[in-house]
């Protein structure tokens, strides 16, 4: 079972924005919103192949395993992507660790603000209606 395409503009907008926040509280680093904005599209991609592939494995796995296996490539993933896009105050480039920081900050910021900030906003629009 693969995602909804109606998941891609919300996971998108979700990550762009989680991104920016984590980048400048976490890392003190700046992120252009092109790359946040790409970043969300590799994930999407990421999603889809982990969506596809995961079944024929994670069944076998115990819980904490398949957790990992899961999680590993966009933790990896994120940390590449940034080590050479995020720059630091200074102006250089920010590298894998801070790349991996700013992935573990986006998937903090994801959970704990910007997905109650939208169903705070999706209830506020569905009361208005």
């Amino acid at each position: 079972m693969s995602p909804s395409p109606l998941a891609i503009p919300p996971l998108l907008l979700v990550t762009t924005l989680a991104v920016r926040l984590a980048a400048r509280v976490l890392s003190r680093t700046t992120v252009e919103w092109n790359h946040c904005f790409g970043f969300g599209i590799l994930l999407v991609l990421a999603t889809w192949a982990l969506t596809a592939w995961a079944p024929l494995f994670l069944p076998s796995l115990p819980f904490p395993l398949a957790l990992a296996s899961i999680t590993l490539p966009f933790v990896a993933l994120g940390a590449w992507y940034f080590s050479t896009r995020a720059l630091t105050d200074e102006g250089k480039q920010g590298g894998w660790l801070n790349g991996l920081n700013i992935t573990a900050g986006t998937v903090l910021c994801s959970v704990l603000v910007v997905i109650p900030l939208l169903k705070l906003a999706e209830r506020l629009l569905q009361s208005a209606a």
